[in-house]
Formats: structure tokens, C-alpha cells, sequence
């Protein structure tokens, strides 16, 4: 039996990023939420925190985008 790496394509950017005032851009917008927190590790460990960071919405190519509901 025989295996090899699987091949990917290399794909090219389409332009430059541009950092500019009035550019179209992506931004992830983050809610900090205080309180009391549980955090536990993949290996069981739990450790307690004060705050967390709650995803509240995207903006993808200057639009507002939201997931659909299941």
C-alpha cells in the first residue's frame, strides 16, 4: 500500500489588501462581557475568569452578514 501528501492548489490573491479611508474591508465586532466565568481545557482543567468575549456579528465586504438560523 502506497500513500502520498494530497496536492493543493496554489491559489493566487486576487489583489493587495488596501488599508485606506473609504475602503471596503472585513471586521469581526466583539462584545466584552464581565461576570462570572467557567473556562475548561481540553485536557479537563478548569480555570475561573472574569470575562469573556462574545462574537456579535461580521462585516464582510463593508455589508453587515449574518449566519442563517437553523
Amino acid at each position: 500500500m502506497r500513500s502520498e501528501r494530497a496536492q493543493l492548489p496554489r491559489q493566487q490573491p486576487s489583489a493587495a489588501p488596501i488599508l485606506e479611508v473609504g475602503a471596503i474591508g472585513d471586521a469581526t465586532v466583539l462584545e466584552l462581557a464581565e461576570g462570572d466565568f467557567e473556562y475548561r481545557g481540553v485536557l479537563g482543567e478548569v480555570r475561573a475568569g472574569r470575562q469573556r468575549l462574545k462574537a456579535r456579528g461580521v462585516v464582510l465586504a463593508g455589508s453587515w452578514w449574518h449566519p442563517p438560523r437553523a
